[in-house]
């Protein structure tokens, strides 16, 4: 009896040390060492995207830009003016799947108030990415609004597509 309660304590023992063999394994690649050399690595990357940002002399003029149409037909269409090679004024429109644009009545169709609720605070927050592009000048230097994080999608590559075109 004794030789089979041996041979059993042996393979949990061996069991138990490839597990913590395993585990330190694991802690050591996702320790905080790589996660530095990422970050690091990370913040080079924003920094040469805002020096990149900084040093394009936009054409003065007013450009416009729309977004791909989301599942609903619905999109973003930005009219952004350039002054003295910077973003002066940027104009957004939310559209439906008509090309209208989406008011107080959006949402209202699904009769359902949660869903409706939803729509028109999607609506406030997209509402506030133009004034921020204004403000920024710059769009990686604006956030997306909780509740907006679709149409702030859209509303970067609507942006980029009228800043493409000042170039």
């Amino acid at each position: 009896m004794n030789s089979y309660k041996d041979k059993e304590v042996v393979v949990m023992r061996k069991g138990i040390i490839t597990f913590g063999v395993i585990l330190g394994l694991a802690l050591t690649a996702c320790s905080s060492g790589g996660e530095s050399a990422d970050s690091a690595s990370g913040e080079s990357v924003t920094e040469a995207a805002k020096a990149s940002a900084e040093s394009v002399a936009y054409k003065d003029g007013t450009y416009t830009g729309e977004s791909d149409k989301d599942e609903h037909g619905g999109m973003i269409r930005v009219t952004i003016e350039i002054k003295d090679s910077a973003i002066s004024t940027v104009t957004t429109e939310n559209l439906d799947g008509e090309g209208k644009e989406k008011g107080e009545e959006y949402g209202k169709e699904t009769n359902n108030e949660g869903l409706y609720k939803k729509a028109q605070d999607s609506i406030a927050g997209t509402a506030q990415y133009g004034p921020a592009l204004e403000a920024a000048k710059d769009i990686s230097k604006v956030d997306a609004v909780s509740g907006a994080t679709q149409s702030y999608e859209a509303f970067k590559v609507a942006v980029s597509r009228a800043l493409e075109n000042a170039k």
